[in-house]
């Protein structure tokens, strides 16, 4: 086991920062809850999986939701790496196959829900497991330092390379045209079921947040084709030797940082830049990165739990060398950071944070099966919002 150089935390309100100095990788994590509660995210680091797969790396992020979220988060970050890594033993001793090892972390994935499946078969968690959940995003290393990237739900990947950022995926969520087309189909099923688009302000944070996730085996019942646990496995595989930064982050990072309309990445340039020449540089910018966070979580636009990992590759470089390549263009933390002087942020809206020429759309309908369930339902902490009605007709 890689043991961190760094372990600072609370263990009973799950905040946490380590790092780690690996195989020419550093690796920073925090987590910390926002002002919902106790912190729902969970976070897996694995430099190596298992004795057999000492060269395949896993980095996760799960973001919990309902009553009992935590725990969901905290199996999925338990459970979904065993089950990938059982799949790539079945592999063995195959040389790297692109199609083998995207199946084996679908696979992986899958293996993970039926997990969950067979505890509330068993109703062993009771009720409120059911109506509770995770979303999941997985990095997968290679011996040959090939990245394989799946997620489900609204969690998302970044990358940096010749100082340009670049976000990977596009969230399952009501921003996602392709998944927008995915649940209209189920139009013609029966009752309608109104998803709204999610808001970074806090007046809209009970609304659906995703449109897949593991568990939530209540809303699953009679929407089992709406809202799924099927991973998306990013078609491209990004060799490691050409990146210099990767870092994946739950929803209630990326949508702080929507505000300012930057990635991760490029906020951690920013903030690294400012600690030149300082031997403790990773881990202070990202404390700086968690800082700002907290200046919006205080004015409530964003109150998410947070959590973030942060790889730096050095590939071969010196810590110098790879600080100096990669701050060379970043934009200097004041350039930006007071671009709300002249406008107090609790007047931000969506329209300041998404462009309206992407792909990200409105609130929209679709529909659900017909199901004993003929009144709204609603339930705050599971964060879900349904309006079912028998008047509705349908095309």
């Amino acid at each position: 086991m890689v043991r961190p150089i760094l372990d600072v935390g609370n263990k009973r309100i799950k905040f946490s920062k380590k790092y780690w100095k690996y195989d020419g990788l550093h690796v920073i994590s925090f987590t910390k809850a926002g002002l919902r509660g106790e912190n729902q995210d969970g976070m897996s680091i694995e430099f190596g999986l298992g004795k057999k797969l000492k060269g395949y790396y896993l980095f996760g992020v799960y973001d919990g939701h309902g009553e009992k979220g935590d725990q969901i988060s905290a199996d999925c970050a338990k459970y979904l790496p065993k089950h990938i890594a059982n799949h790539l033993y079945e592999l063995l001793p195959t040389v790297e196959n692109e199609e083998m090892i995207k199946n084996a972390i679908k696979k992986g994935y899958d293996d993970t829900e039926n997990y969950f499946k067979t505890l509330d078969v068993k109703g062993i968690r009771g009720n409120k497991v059911r109506m509770s959940g995770t979303t999941a995003l997985t990095v997968m290393m290679t011996p040959k330092k090939n990245l394989y990237i799946a997620f489900a739900g609204d969690s998302s990947v970044f990358i940096m390379s010749s100082n340009k950022s670049k976000k990977v995926n596009i969230e399952h969520n009501c921003h996602n045209k392709n998944e927008l087309q995915r649940l209209r189909a189920q139009r013609p099923r029966g009752f309608m079921y109104t998803i709204k688009a999610r808001s970074v302000k806090d007046d809209l944070s009970n609304e659906i947040q995703y449109t897949r996730s593991l568990s939530d085996f209540y809303i699953k019942s009679f929407f089992s084709e709406g809202l799924i646990a099927e991973p998306e496995i990013i078609d491209d595989v990004y060799p490691a030797s050409s990146l210099d930064l990767l870092v994946l982050a739950s929803d209630g990072i990326t949508d702080r940082f929507k505000i300012y309309k930057k990635h991760p990445t490029e906020v951690y340039l920013s903030f690294l830049k400012k600690h030149k020449g300082d031997p403790d540089r990773f881990v202070k910018a990202c404390d700086g990165m968690i800082g700002l966070c907290d200046t919006i979580t205080e004015k409530r636009i964003c109150v998410d739990d947070m959590s973030i990992i942060i790889i730096i590759i050095l590939n071969g470089k010196s810590e110098d060398e790879w600080y100096r390549a990669v701050t060379k263009n970043a934009e200097n933390l004041e350039d930006w950071i007071n671009v709300n002087e002249e406008e107090d942020l609790s007047e931000i809206d969506d329209q300041d944070i998404y462009d309206k020429h992407s792909n990200e759309v409105d609130d929209f309908l679709v529909s659900v099966p017909l199901t004993t369930i003929s009144t709204g339902y609603y339930d705050e902490d599971s964060a879900m919002n349904f309006t079912i009605s028998d008047d509705d007709e349908f095309d």
